[in-house]
């Protein structure tokens, strides 16, 4: 009995010392920098909304102006009859969905950032966190949280690395 207690122990504080490796180990950092690069991926390259996988929203078609100094750069004129949408398709831009990639360097603004132990994705500041609250208001759309095969990809990544330590 007091030998299978040993065993036990043993077994236990190896168990222990495993955790304690992973947990000191940069397996955290490098799944949250995965799942982060994938969050930006669906938002600011994919266009796509934290919640079944939609849309983030389209661009308008009704008739709207452009500012002098963008027209010369991109398209030559200054109303599109066809609005938003028409503008961006003249331009070579994707008009098909919202991609927020150009909404005032939003994606450069949005960090990875580790506070204590946790990790947390926030903004650098309340400019761009207000930016980003206001689009998914104007969309009426969940953008920013993060998406279920987001936290499953997490978990995947998490449960592989921990299979891997604890060999």
């Amino acid at each position: 009995m007091a030998g299978d207690r040993a065993l036990q122990d043993a077994a236990f504080n190896r168990l222990r010392q495993k955790l304690q490796r992973l947990q000191d180990s940069r397996l955290v950092r490098r799944v949250m920098e995965l799942t982060f690069r994938e969050h930006k991926n669906r938002i600011f390259v994919r266009g796509r909304q934290s919640i079944a996988n939609q849309i983030i929203g389209r661009y308008s078609t009704k008739p709207t102006s452009i500012g002098r100094k963008q027209q010369a750069r991109f398209t030559g004129q200054t109303t599109f009859p066809g609005g938003y949408k028409q503008y961006r398709q003249l331009a070579g831009l994707d008009s098909a969905k919202v991609v927020l990639k150009n909404f005032g360097n939003l994606e450069d603004a949005y960090r990875l950032v580790q506070r204590g132990g946790r990790f947390m994705f926030v903004f650098i500041n309340q400019k761009f966190a207000q930016i980003a609250e206001g689009n998914e208001k104007r969309f009426n759309a969940v953008i920013f949280k993060v998406s279920r095969a987001e936290l499953l990809r997490f978990r995947f990544f998490i449960n592989a690395e921990i299979r891997r330590v604890l060999r």
